[in-house]
């Protein structure tokens, strides 16, 4: 396969389909690969994996998992294609080991149909998290232009979103047991997804498709802000189309960005940072908008990633506050009041919330 693999480079090169790395060229004259594996995994990565006994447990056949590791069965027709980073000493790949963007498609449609039905999500999230990951490098190595294929990127960037939202609140229960699962990768993963779809959203206004669910991936971009805070929220916001600003769901997210933002906090980009003034710091608010109908289950998902710095700030205003005196100390109160300040239902959180911030109990 080796050889094989060299005469197939050394033609893809003749004909024009990959540059010589022998032969400089201006960035005008680059060639971008166009990806012609009709596999969810290449031929290649799958006898290579195979050898090295690199394969997932999910790329076996199922019943072989019942046994141990020895006795598993590998099936070439799950193997998923892996992630792999770009690095000084790994070769550049082909145009045979990229995946066209209809079968990308058809690779998160057995990820998200297939396996997330046949396993429990904890089962499978590191697995899909790094397949996904692999799906997105093909995409952004191909640079897909014709319209056909940026509907198919922009549609599946926007499950790869919804993935990662659900992850993100599935995996970070107590009763999660995962030890190979980050949250914080997961949410790094998301973030620069959703960066992307960015880009295609902005680079095709105007042309033939225009994604029906642009609105709900703005407003889950207007909630994450709250992580990292935009002083020019709303000028960013006036600069989208008027049917996605005055959507909904993008208004009700600029409400909880709003409600839930920190006045305490400083944001740039002037020099010295100022506080927002459009920040309400109103955490009552905050848990009540959440509390609504108004919102999907994926927005205020999305919303509790950024609800630990209210927790923060809702608890060091507490502290604040009764260290000035009053009628009832902290003590005082019960973990049911105190989970109804933090928007907790699990009492077993709120304790260890307290705790961790010097509340007896």
């Amino acid at each position: 396969l080796r050889e094989q693999r060299e005469k197939m480079r050394r033609n893809y090169i003749a004909t024009g389909k990959m540059q010589d790395p022998e032969k400089p060229r201006s960035l005008k004259d680059a060639i971008t690969l166009v990806g012609e594996c009709r596999d969810m995994c290449p031929e290649f990565e799958r006898v290579q994996r195979i050898v090295q006994n690199d394969v997932h447990a999910h790329e076996n056949e199922p019943l072989s998992l019942l046994f141990g590791r020895s006795a598993r069965v590998f099936d070439e027709y799950r193997m998923v294609k892996k992630f792999r980073r770009s690095a000084a000493g790994n070769e550049e790949q082909l145009p045979s080991d990229l995946r066209p963007p209809t079968v990308l498609k058809q690779t998160l449609d057995y990820l998200f149909c297939s396996l997330l039905s046949d396993f429990k999500l904890k089962d499978v999230q590191t697995f899909i998290w790094d397949r996904t990951r692999a799906v997105r490098n093909d995409f952004s190595i191909q640079q897909v232009t014709r319209d056909e294929d940026v509907k198919i990127a922009i549609e599946c960037f926007e499950q790869i979103v919804r993935f990662h939202i659900l992850s993100m609140h599935e995996m970070s229960g107590d009763d999660n047991d995962a030890s190979d699962y980050s949250w914080a990768q997961d949410y790094e993963q998301m973030d620069k997804t959703l960066l992307s779809l960015d880009a295609y959203y902005s680079d095709n206004r105007g042309k033939s498709y225009q994604s029906p669910h642009e609105a709900e991936f703005r407003a889950y971009q207007v909630i994450l802000c709250m992580k990292t805070p935009v002083p020019n929220i709303e000028d960013h916001i006036s600069t989208w189309p008027f049917h996605i600003v005055n959507d909904k769901r993008v208004r009700k997210a600029v409400d909880i960005y709003n409600a839930g933002l920190k006045g305490t906090k400083k944001i740039g980009p002037l020099q010295p940072p100022r506080k927002p003034s459009f920040a309400r710091d109103d955490w009552a608010d905050f848990w009540s908008e959440l509390n609504s109908d108004a919102y999907s289950f994926l927005m205020v998902a999305t919303a509790e990633i950024c609800a630990m710095p209210i927790r923060d700030m809702v608890l060091k205003s507490f502290v604040r506050g009764f260290k000035q005196g009053g009628k009832k100390r902290p003590e005082d109160w019960t973990l049911e009041e105190m989970g109804k300040i933090l928007g907790l239902d699990d009492l077993r959180q709120v304790r260890a919330l307290c705790v961790t911030y010097g509340f007896k109990i």
